[in-house]
């Protein structure tokens, strides 16, 4: 981040204060407090003007003292900040009314109840204890509703439904609800949407269908499949029901995939069979005999396609080497842990050679997988990358997230690398995942300040765990929050 342009002035003063240590050739990092340092730091990422991503691969990490963290962004300027603290709270197991009645507007306590839902959390006990304690968004209300299934459900989901002055989207699961409850009317909820676009009426209905899919209304689900069969069959609405009755109906949404299938021509058959490689399902032999095509990546695309899902991991390997884009996505959302290392390596090497955001954060958490499976096999692949920066910072980073103690090890040897920026990420290995000598974390505290070219995002986090070895992080924490 960009600092300030009053922190830009007390850096120019303090350089100018001491000219000797430029003339002189000393480290003019060695005149600031390392408190003072990473207490600086952590304020800049998480501050006023801090951003809610840094706070997730805080909480992913489960650093030392989140919990103190994250309640004290319950307190921040930005909406999303606070929005983002709440959720991941919840995900810890704090109570849901606690950590409601915290936040501001509905809007927030609105997006921590719909987080819920999507991590299956959202139990019909909690939801009851939820209706009447907070206020939210229809949309909210009705996910409640449909998850507590009060006595009075079908009167009040009928009240909302026919509200014309309500979000089109919390009407729309009105609908979806009453047709679950063996009143349809999913039809006349999407006939009378009334939006700016086409592009916004369709993304309304996509909101429902994903609040269906996640709710399990089975009944809605086939509703939408029959209304939306008239759709092109490479219509995105069309394959986001197959998807989520795969999920809750499978007989369903292959019957679902199979009229997709039979709509789709030659040239768009392989986005259509991956949808079964997504969920999981056995491909018919009727659609594997469509795939004539003896190119290489179509080849392997039908032994993929033909192979029992419970081993098509193992057969991925010609479409990884292939680069091809669907597969690398397919394995990339699995859990790592999964996945063997037969696949893990060749993924690796491949995001390394043709990297994307995605494709790279895959990268990383397999490395991390590997380091904590696998140390022999890790340092072979270190070695390997030595001439490769890409892959060499895929795999460093993936030491950093490594689980296992004693992984410190594998990174101890890039300390001595050419790469400046390398050996600055080996350091944050070593001090992360094993015991750091003194100077060790003298040189961190310099990293974290901007010194050694290590990456601007991780720099925080260096600069975090230096303040939990010195016992710091409860003293720093309100002037890192302050608003």
């Amino acid at each position: 981040m960009r600092p300030t342009r009053l922190s830009s002035l007390v850096l120019l003063v303090a350089l100018l204060a001491t000219p000797r240590a430029w003339a002189q050739g000393t480290d003019p990092f060695t005149e600031l407090d390392p408190i003072q340092t990473s207490t600086t730091v952590l304020r800049r990422a998480l501050g006023p003007s801090g951003a809610p991503a840094l706070l997730e691969r805080f909480d992913d990490r489960d650093v030392p003292g989140i919990e103190p963290l994250l309640l004290a962004q319950l307190e921040h300027p930005s909406p999303l900040m606070r929005t983002t603290a709440a959720t991941r709270l919840v995900r810890r197991g704090r109570a849901p009314v606690e950590i409601l009645e915290r936040l501001r507007t509905a809007d927030e306590r609105s997006a921590v109840v719909v987080d819920m839902l999507a991590q299956e959390a959202l139990s019909p006990d909690v939801a009851a204890s939820l209706l009447n304690v907070v206020e939210l968004s229809e949309f909210a209300r009705v996910v409640l509703l449909l998850q507590a299934r009060p006595a009075d459900l079908r009167d009040r989901l009928l009240e909302i439904e026919r509200d014309e002055n309500l979000a089109p989207v919390a009407r729309g699961l009105a609908a979806s609800g009453l047709t679950e409850l063996g009143t349809p009317s999913v039809q006349a909820w999407i006939e009378g949407l009334d939006a700016p676009s086409d592009a916004a009426r369709d993304r309304a209905i996509f909101d429902v269908i994903a609040a269906v899919d996640a709710l399990e209304l089975s009944e809605a689900l086939r509703d939408f499949d029959r209304l939306l069969r008239a759709r092109p069959a490479d219509d995105a609405l069309r394959a986001a029901v197959v998807i989520a009755l795969f999920e809750v109906a499978p007989v369903d949404g292959m019957d679902a995939w199979r009229r997709l299938a039979d709509a789709t021509t030659a040239r768009d058959l392989v986005p259509v069979g991956f949808l079964l490689i997504n969920a999981d399902q056995p491909c018919p032999k009727t659609f594997l005999d469509r795939l004539t095509s003896e190119d290489r990546m179509q080849v392997a695309i039908r032994n993929l396609l033909a192979a029992d899902p419970g081993t098509r991991v193992e057969v991925a390997s010609p479409l990884i080497a292939l680069g091809h884009p669907a597969t690398l996505r397919w394995l990339g959302d699995r859990d790592p842990t999964s996945l063997p290392t037969e696949t893990i390596v060749p993924f690796l090497e491949i995001a390394a050679e043709r990297p994307t955001g995605p494709r790279i954060a895959a990268a990383v958490e397999m490395a991390s997988a590997l380091a904590d499976r696998d140390a022999e096999r890790f340092s072979v692949l270190l070695e390997r990358a030595t001439d490769d920066p890409v892959l060499l910072e895929v795999l460093l980073r993936g030491v950093i997230g490594a689980s296992e103690a004693g992984t410190a090890a594998l990174a101890r040897p890039s300390l001595e690398g050419p790469n400046r920026g390398l050996r600055s990420i080996a350091l944050v290995a070593v001090a992360l995942r094993g015991e750091p000598t003194p100077q060790e974390w003298k040189r961190l505290v310099k990293l974290a300040g901007g010194g050694g070219g290590l990456p601007t995002d991780l720099r925080p986090i260096a600069a975090w765990y230096h303040l939990a070895a010195e016992d710091a992080i409860a003293t720093q924490l309100p002037i890192i929050t302050a608003p």
